[in-house]
């Protein structure tokens, strides 16, 4: 991410809050994070690749749950 981006569209707070959020918690549908890496210019999340993306944004795009993997995303802690 670059800083001088966030800092423009007033993120800095959420980028700080999930780069926490990420460090703190073990959970089978969050990404693992690997490493970050913050130098002048850019704050970079190392993180697993998640293949098909995120499914929190497919949910809001199809405001249905029409499928299993949707289902099951929601049900499980």
């Amino acid at each position: 991410m670059d800083k001088k981006e966030l800092t423009s569209r007033s993120k800095e707070g959420r980028a700080k809050t999930e780069r926490e959020i990420l460090e703190t918690l073990d959970h089978p549908f969050l990404p693992t994070l690997y490493a970050a890496i913050d130098s002048l210019k850019w704050l970079c999340l190392l993180t697993e690749f998640s293949p098909g993306g995120e499914d929190g944004g497919s949910i809001l795009e199809q405001q249905t749950l029409n499928s299993i993997k949707h289902a099951i995303f929601l049900s499980e802690d």
